[in-house]
């Protein structure tokens, strides 16, 4: 696993032209709130809610995956209890992890 430490806006962005985006998450149920395309250069690489994307750290409340199968986790570094949702998934996190996830990885 590979780990980057910062990405996100509130405003969809890419790390490096290969950067891919998995999906979408928001701060509010029913992907309302602030916004953000969540991605990373490569497949497995794990994004941690810090420095320039701290704002996100504990505050997302709805994931979209468009592609891949990507787990959350409640500590940064893809450390701590996680969920796991796989293309398709469009959903308004359950109070065991709502404003809680510090942390990503994607797969293909």
């Amino acid at each position: 696993m590979h780990y980057k430490l910062a990405f996100l806006s509130t405003i969809a962005m890419a790390l490096t032209a290969e950067a891919k985006v998995w999906g979408v998450m928001t701060e509010n149920f029913d992907a309302q709130g602030a916004r953000a395309d969540f991605a990373s250069d490569h497949s497995g690489d794990c994004v941690s809610f810090t420095l320039s994307n701290a704002f996100w750290n504990d505050k997302v409340s709805y994931v979209q995956v468009k592609t891949g199968t990507c787990t959350f986790y409640v500590d940064a570094g893809c450390s701590g209890a996680s969920a796991v949702f796989h293309a398709g998934d469009s959903v308004n996190l359950s109070s065991n992890f709502n404003d809680k996830f510090s942390s990503f990885v994607c797969v293909d």
